[in-house]
């Protein structure tokens, strides 16, 4: 036993508090700013209790021809 400690606590996502909401609030923020609000192609719901990871890398799967695209057009726009 580490000194001082007696307990821990584990909390899978909902045990104790439910931050899937406020999760999802949140993917939905970041989409919106990004500027791919309802274009993202991807179904949050059936993302609940997975890693973020597993999220983003279906993202970019979903969206990876698109996303060339954009990059390829910032590349031109900034000179890189």
């Amino acid at each position: 036993m580490i000194r001082g400690i007696t307990a821990v606590i584990f909390d899978m996502d909902g045990v104790i508090v439910n931050s899937e909401p406020i999760h999802e609030q949140a993917f939905y923020e970041v989409m919106r700013k990004i500027g791919w609000e309802g274009k993202h192609n991807l179904d949050f719901k059936s993302y609940l209790g997975k890693a973020d990871y597993e999220l983003w890398q279906d993202f970019v799967k979903t969206n990876f021809d698109v996303l060339m695209i954009l990059i390829n057009f910032l590349n031109i726009a900034l000179n890189i």
